[in-house]
């Protein structure tokens, strides 16, 4: 039967593993792993302020990185998918590098 101490140190090992697993963002906004979103479809934002929103402030997005679109298939941009699809806390991811976008359906 495991002692106190040994359940302890399991609890703590467990803890330390969940904190390396966590990848801050550059908007200090947190994902576990790297680029694992799987499958979404993005959706370019063309101007900051679209659909009744300003897409351009850093603590909206979920993920800021380069590498952004590992995962995703690139769809119709913002103004073709329609506003009227947008939803409540709908992700919203950016392109660290090339600056992009992208709404996340």
């Amino acid at each position: 039967r495991p002692t106190q101490h040994v359940c302890l140190a399991f609890a703590m090992a467990m803890w330390a593993l969940w904190h390396l697993l966590l990848a801050q963002t550059s908007n200090g906004n947190t994902m576990i792993g790297e680029d694992r979103h799987g499958g979404g479809i993005l959706h370019h934002v063309e101007e900051c302020w679209q659909c009744g929103q300003d897409f351009c402030r850093a603590d909206i997005w979920r993920r800021s990185s380069p590498a952004v679109e590992n995962g995703f298939e690139v769809g119709a941009s913002l103004s073709l998918w329609g506003c009227e699809r947008l939803i409540s806390g709908q992700m919203v991811v950016h392109n660290s590098l090339s600056n992009a976008i992208y709404v996340v359906e």
